[in-house]
């Protein structure tokens, strides 16, 4: 339920940053913020579910794989943003993050539902 709302959170500032980035630099810096906080929250969460099933002689390691494979996957998940970027500008990159982001969305409701069941 907590990714959920985090995903809900990121896809509703990442749908008006846009709309008015040219019109509120305090607008733009608070969504920039908000999404700030949405991005970091299920990462940290994650770290702490690392190093909550693992041994305590083994937190270094467990948070060092977490981390490469974190970074690993960030840095596989831009190569279609650029290529997106290139292909249809800014508008494009926004497009797809939104549609990224509802499908995660949509993801983590009917796990939150299943999980329910």
């Amino acid at each position: 339920m907590t990714g959920l709302i985090f995903a809900l959170a990121l896809c509703i500032c990442i749908v008006l940053v846009p709309l008015v980035q040219d019109t509120s630099y305090t607008l733009t810096a608070i969504l920039f913020t908000i999404m700030g906080f949405a991005l970091y929250g299920p990462h940290m969460l994650f770290a702490v579910g690392c190093l909550d099933v693992t041994h305590k002689d083994a937190a270094g390691s467990i948070t060092g794989f977490r981390g490469l494979f974190s970074y690993v996957g960030a840095a596989m998940a831009g190569v279609p943003v650029i290529m997106v970027k290139n292909s249809w500008a800014w508008s494009g990159v926004y497009i797809y993050a939104v549609i990224a982001i509802l499908l995660t969305t949509l993801s983590l409701a009917l796990l939150s539902r299943l999980h329910r069941l």
